[in-house]
């Protein structure tokens, strides 16, 4: 289910990179690295898999496990993970 920002913005509008990489995510998660020149520690990292989520958390990338898909709680807890290791 899609849901809006508190500005009323679809929370798609308001992220800089959305792919999906169907293969190694530590590996996707250096290219995208390397093109955005987007520190790791500043990058947050949703997904339904436990095993991407070690996978990239060893990275140092805020890695949120979601298990049932994106919902605003789990946004919400993510961003506010995020801002706590800032």
């Amino acid at each position: 289910k899609k849901f809006k920002t508190p500005m009323g913005v679809p929370l798609v509008d308001r992220v800089q990179e959305q792919c999906i990489y169907k293969s190694n995510k530590q590996t996707h998660f250096k290219e995208l690295q390397q093109r955005t020149n987007i520190a790791f520690e500043d990058m947050i990292f949703f997904d339904n898999e436990m095993g991407n989520i070690s996978s990239v958390e060893r990275l140092g990338v805020c890695s949120i496990y979601c298990p049932n898909g994106m919902t605003r709680k789990i946004w919400e807890n993510g961003i506010a993970s995020w801002l706590r290791r800032k």
